[in-house]
């Protein structure tokens, strides 16, 4: 016998989800607005050879950063976040109850009134 959840059942994970890939979506858009400043290319992070993975993504950006732009301070903390970035990127499921995510600032009650 197989199990369907009904709406209710999903309701709140249903919009922590969604808020989750729209802040997904938010970031990967970062990294490539990143890119492109680097580059000085605005459409180098649209080249299918530029959209690196994300277990790849903060050692080939420590690499082009230091080609363009040299051994800059930035580069660690550009590499931290990058990293940090990765777990979630490989399928981990999170809990977490739908209002600590907001793609859009910090963490706000989303309860209804």
């Amino acid at each position: 016998m197989r199990f369907f959840p009904t709406v209710d059942d999903v309701q709140d994970h249903a919009l922590a989800f969604a808020c989750l890939m729209v802040a997904r979506a938010r970031f990967e858009a970062e990294v490539g607005n990143l890119q492109n400043a680097v580059t000085g290319d605005e459409t180098f992070s649209e080249q299918p050879c530029n959209q690196w993975p994300a277990d790849t993504r903060p050692g080939r950006m420590v690499k082009l950063i230091r080609e363009k732009l040299g051994d800059i301070e930035e580069i660690q903390p550009i590499r931290t976040v990058l990293t940090r970035a990765i777990k979630p990127t490989r399928g981990d499921v999170v809990a977490f109850p739908s209002r600590d995510i907001d793609p859009y600032g910090p963490a706000r009650d989303r309860s209804p009134r």
